[in-house]
Formats: structure tokens, sequence, C-alpha cells
């Protein structure tokens, strides 16, 4: 993450922040790849 968004040397001296954003970063990839998944195999997510 510091590659994206350009600030390495913030990042390394502020450890908390960095983890905070992988926190709220990684369930978006993961939610954005369960939908790929389920697009691919032609089901619909769970109702309720």
């Amino acid at each position: 993450m510091s590659k994206e968004f350009f600030i390495h040397g913030w990042l390394k001296r502020h450890p908390i922040i960095y983890m905070l954003s992988h926190m709220v970063i990684m369930p978006v990839f993961d939610i954005y790849a369960t939908a790929c998944d389920w697009l691919m195999a032609g089901a619909a997510p769970p109702r309720g």
C-alpha cells in the first residue's frame, strides 16, 4: 500500500494508520472478489 499511496516514509512512521488502512481496504477487495466469483458461477447473492 505504500507504493499505491506514494507515502512510504510516512506510513513507516505511522504503523497504526497503515494497519487501519488495511482493515478498510481488504474487505472491499474481498467483497469484489466474491461478487466476481458469483458472477462467473451464474449464482445470485444470498437473500437477506
